[in-house]
C-alpha cells in the first residue's frame, strides 16, 4: 500500500503528461468513456428521499479536456468554518474504463506516510459509484454508494 500512495505522489507533478497519455485500455482521457457516465447528478442511495432533498446531491461536470472535475452542491453542506461549500474541484490524475483517479484541490489531509490523499471514483455498475482512497480497495458492500438521479 505504501509503495502505490508513493507513486500517486510521483504522478501528481506530471499531471499533464498523466491525463493525455493513453491509459490501460489504450483510451486517451477524451474518449474514455467513463467521464460521460459519471457526469452528472448524483445523491446517496441510503438517503430516504434521494435525488430529491438534502445535502448529498451533487453535480459533476468535467472540462472539455478531462483534466479537471468540477462539483456543484445544489444544497450545500456546511464545511469545518461553518460556511457552506457550494462547489470544489479535483484535478484528474488517471482515468480507466471503470475509475477516474482525482487528487482535490485544496486538500490538506495527508495519510500517516505523509502523501497527499488521492481519490477514486470507482463505479460499480452503470448508474452507481463509491468513492475509495487510491491504495485501498472498495469495500463491499460500500457504505456509501451514489445513484444518478435526473438532472
Amino acid at each position: 500500500m505504501k509503495h502505490f500512495v508513493h507513486i500517486a505522489a510521483l504522478i501528481l507533478p506530471q499531471l499533464a503528461s498523466a491525463v493525455a497519455a493513453p491509459n490501460t485500455e489504450g483510451l486517451s482521457a477524451t474518449s474514455n468513456p467513463i467521464f460521460s457516465r459519471i457526469e452528472g447528478r448524483w445523491d446517496i442511495v441510503s438517503n430516504s428521499k434521494p435525488c430529491t432533498e438534502g445535502t448529498d446531491i451533487h453535480v459533476i461536470r468535467f472540462n472539455k479536456e478531462r483534466t479537471v472535475a468540477h462539483f456543484e452542491r445544489p444544497n450545500p453542506p456546511k464545511g469545518e468554518d461553518g460556511k457552506p461549500v457550494n462547489s470544489y474541484s479535483y484535478t484528474v490524475v488517471y482515468s480507466d474504463e471503470k475509475s477516474i483517479t482525482m487528487h482535490l484541490v485544496g486538500e490538506k489531509r495527508k495519510h500517516r506516510t505523509g502523501d497527499d490523499y488521492i481519490w477514486v471514483i470507482q463505479e460499480k455498475e452503470p448508474g452507481t459509484y463509491a468513492w475509495r482512497l487510491y491504495g485501498f480497495p472498495l469495500r463491499d458492500p460500500e457504505p456509501t454508494t451514489f445513484k444518478k438521479c435526473p438532472l
